[in-house]
């Protein structure tokens, strides 16, 4: 068996045969109804025909009499092609007019009126026929048959028949034509879409559908055309992620090439050996923090689904700032705490903490003078943690960029970093389901604040 392949072919395919079975179903009612309705017509045409005749006829000595003004009712029989017979109770034909069917003749006198067909012999067709019984004096005195050949009716069925076997197939083409059109024109969004698909690549990924329909299939291009966008800016990160990291690393490759080269040029003094080691050591630790930096950025990134717990975030961030004091005041710096008690907010106590490290850890490096301030409070079922300083601040064409992967603000900001705190610390946030701004003005200061949802009483 032959199936459609495609929608189109489908659609089409199925609207046309179910158009076909219901026109066939309904044209067989129709021809049904059509033929008994027609029967029946001519049944009541031969009931009141014999009717007719019968109140025109006279009993004598219990027979039938020829009854008078019958020359009328013949005329009327021949206008309308009906044959009519008088038969006596001894079964004699006292009157016959109209079409000559060689009307059959009962076995016996007829107690009941009822109706027949038979295929007539002198004319070769079929007919209905009549017989009305005539009782007189409470005996049988005769009867009187009528009969109609089935031309009439036929030849409507006929026609009928014809209408319905032309129309059917004729309607199933048209409905057919139409579907293929309605069909084609509804799945020509498909279709670009189909299109377009084929012509994306990782490497063009900015292809757009241009429907702007509000029906499903314009739902379903503003969807597709949503998650190009995503899957273009995944493309784009990771393509620059990657660019970034070959460089990054290969920086200090390359350095402890260059250290190594410049040593085994010649034989050197245990003084300059210790030098190049030291440089050596610098690089490997800058490469380890580097390579633990990008690992850690790949797990936020792509977090496993492992189940946060209630955690005391004022206790969190005491701890933090107290870790991180001594090294803020080796510089000469204040850090002060305002951190209100009992905020408790529902995450992983090892990414809160390297968050508000990677934080601390910056405000102190890029504050020279002044003092840092760490504050949390609870607003409107929210946990706001905010990290001032009044370091050298962020230039206001630099500020949008700060949490890219690998981005570094020119200057004194580029010196010993890779440009991934920034970037980790926001994927920390994104894994908990908060939020976090910086606002920051050049020479005065930085404020980094973060907003995450409270533990809810429940599920203490």
């Amino acid at each position: 068996m032959i199936r459609p392949r495609t929608l189109r072919a489908r659609f089409v395919f199925w609207t046309t045969g179910l158009l076909i079975a219901a026109l066939t179903v309904f044209g067989a009612y129709v021809y049904e109804s059509m033929s008994h309705n027609l029967l029946e017509a001519l049944d009541d045409a031969l009931a009141f025909s014999a009717a007719q005749v019968a109140s025109t006829v006279d009993i004598e000595d219990d027979g039938i009499v020829s009854p008078d003004g019958f020359e009328k009712e013949r005329e009327d029989f021949l206008d309308h092609e009906a044959a009519i017979r008088i038969v006596s109770q001894h079964g004699r034909t006292l009157l016959q007019a109209g079409p000559n069917f060689a009307f059959p003749t009962p076995s016996a006198n007829p107690k009941e009126p009822a109706f027949s067909s038979f295929m007539s012999s002198t004319r070769n067709e079929r007919v209905r026929t009549y017989v009305l019984p005539i009782k007189g004096n409470g005996h049988p005195a005769g009867y009187i048959q009528t009969a109609q050949s089935f031309e009439d009716v036929d030849e409507t069925l006929h026609s009928l028949l014809m209408t319905l076997l032309i129309g059917v197939p004729f309607l199933a083409l048209l409905v057919g034509f139409g579907s293929h059109h309605l069909a084609t024109r509804a799945l020509a969004p498909i279709d670009e879409i189909t299109e377009t698909a084929r012509r994306i690549s990782a490497e063009d990924l900015g292809a757009r559908l241009k429907l702007h329909s509000a029906d499903e299939v314009g739902r379903l291009a503003s969807t597709f055309n949503g998650m190009l966008g995503r899957l273009q800016s995944s493309f784009i990160r990771e393509r620059q992620f990657t660019a970034d990291a070959s460089h990054e690393l290969r920086t200090p490759l390359t350095a402890m090439l260059a250290i190594l080269d410049a040593v085994r040029t010649k034989q050197r003094t245990p003084e300059e050996y210790e030098v190049a080691l030291a440089d050596l050591a610098k690089e490997s630790e800058r490469l380890r923090t580097l390579t633990e930096n990008m690992l850690r950025l790949a797990q936020t990134s792509n977090p496993k689904p492992v189940g946060h717990e209630a955690t005391d975030l004022s206790m969190l961030l005491r701890d933090v700032t107290d870790s991180l004091r001594p090294l803020a005041e080796s510089k000469g710096i204040t850090m002060n705490c305002d951190i209100a008690a009992d905020v408790m907010v529902r995450g992983d106590n090892d990414d809160l903490i390297r968050l508000f490290v990677n934080l601390l850890e910056n405000a102190v490096k890029y504050t020279q003078r002044g003092g840092i301030s760490v504050s949390a409070s609870v607003v409107g079922g929210f946990a706001i943690v905010a990290v001032r300083d009044s370091g050298i601040g962020i230039p206001a064409a630099d500020l949008p960029y700060v949490f890219d992967r690998f981005y570094r603000v020119e200057k004194s900001r580029s010196e010993g970093s890779a440009g991934l705190g920034l970037a980790i610390a926001l994927e920390i946030v994104r894994s908990h389901g908060g939020t976090m701004n910086v606002r920051s003005e050049e020479g005065k200061g930085t404020t980094f604040e973060v907003q995450l949802a409270l533990e809810k009483e429940d599920q203490l």
